[in-house]
């Protein structure tokens, strides 16, 4: 199980970036989670058994919906062989 944890910056909130994120990962299978952060970042932890599946969220968070802004995107990996999710869908969390 492969996971990246990463951090969308421009204008993300208030766009419906997170509804974008959401489909995105349910049409992939991508179990996670994204939630607004108080900098105006969209946080994203996002995990699956194919590491290219999770940069096609990647590369899809840079683009994001059409009213976003999308200035940088700052991913962390973890290249830990964990066996299973940590999560059972892809949901979002309250504001950090």
């Amino acid at each position: 199980m492969h996971s990246v944890h990463f951090f969308v910056y421009g204008h993300v909130q208030g766009v419906f970036f997170r509804k974008f994120v959401v489909n995105e990962a349910l049409m992939l299978s991508i179990t996670g989670y994204c939630r607004n952060r108080l900098d105006g970042s969209v946080e994203v932890l996002a995990e699956h058994a194919d590491r290219e599946v999770l940069e096609i969220l990647l590369s899809m968070c840079w683009r994001g919906p059409r009213m976003a802004e999308v200035i940088d995107v700052r991913a962390n990996w973890d290249y830990s062989e964990k066996s299973e999710a940590e999560f059972v869908d892809f949901q979002t969390l309250p504001s950090e």
